[in-house]
């Protein structure tokens, strides 16, 4: 196990090269981070085949919608305010 305490931009930058079956999103609310992390991940090939993003949001369904830019939405659960959005690469 690695514990970086660094932004999520430069650990995305460390960890690139390093590929993942699951990758774990809890950005502040309220940012873009999500977006921007997940546009990275996608960008550096960081999931394995078969791997997936679980990405927290209370954002509204057209900023999720967004996330279709860069990778493909299996699935969205809602908790209360909050929802978990299941992503995997596009084909």
């Amino acid at each position: 196990m690695k514990v970086l305490n660094v932004d999520f931009k430069r650990a995305l930058e460390e960890l690139g090269g390093r590929k993942f079956d699951i990758i774990f999103l809890d950005p502040p609310y309220k940012t873009d981070f999500g977006l921007e992390a997940t546009k990275i991940i996608m960008e550096k090939e960081m999931l394995k085949d078969g791997g997936i993003i679980i990405f927290e949001t209370d954002r509204e369904e057209e900023y999720i919608k967004d996330l279709e830019e860069f990778a493909k939405i299996i699935n969205v659960k809602k908790y209360g305010r909050v929802k978990l959005v299941l992503l995997t690469r596009k084909e």
